[in-house]
């Protein structure tokens, strides 16, 4: 990333790309989702899943990262934004990310 483009950014917190798992799983249903995680930052997720999310619907989430040491991150998270990926049967989604609870995985 460029300095231009650091400076041009208006966001509170930078994004970072995380490629792993996302498991998903809305308040109001036992069914957890997959997902791909696109990028994070410290207070929002964006993922990709074949499966749409309503926005102002809350999730619990687990973002697993590639390297098998990092432990998955695990928290409450609102969803605010879901529009399906042109050109694709999958949805992009954006979250905005409570503060962690705990590292116990979602069963």
């Amino acid at each position: 990333m460029s300095d231009e483009t650091i400076n041009q950014e208006k966001r509170a917190f930078f994004r970072m790309r995380i490629p792993g798992k996302v498991i998903i799983k809305p308040f109001n249903s036992d069914q957890p989702l997959q997902g791909k995680c696109i990028n994070i930052s410290a207070n929002g997720l964006l993922f990709e899943s074949a499966t749409a999310l309503n926005v102002n619907s809350e999730v619990e989430i687990e973002v697993y990262s590639a390297d098998i040491n990092v432990q998955p991150l695990i928290t409450n998270a609102l969803v605010i934004r879901c529009q399906l990926i042109a050109d694709s049967s999958c949805y992009e989604i954006a979250l905005k990310m409570d503060l962690p609870q705990s590292n116990k995985p979602i069963q």
